[in-house]
């Protein structure tokens, strides 16, 4: 599945592309790790996931976020 950086996820989806529970989602937002995009339902926008992921690397690693031509 692709996303774009400013699709906007589900508390579910975002622990699912972590491979984590909903919990853990709840626990990053209120530790604030994660910002959320909307409070009533939880939405999560995909570049913050990025982010979080981001901020768990060790310094030498990096992600790469490529674009989908066809979804543009």
């Amino acid at each position: 599945m692709y996303y774009q950086t400013h699709t906007e996820l589900s508390v579910n989806d975002v622990a699912n592309l972590l491979s984590c529970r909903d919990t853990y989602v709840y626990k990053c937002v209120r530790d604030k790790r994660i910002k959320l995009a909307k409070t009533d339902p939880y939405r999560i926008r995909f570049d913050e996931v990025l982010a979080y992921v981001e901020s768990t690397l060790p310094p030498n690693f990096k992600t790469y976020y490529e674009q989908n031509e066809e979804i543009l």
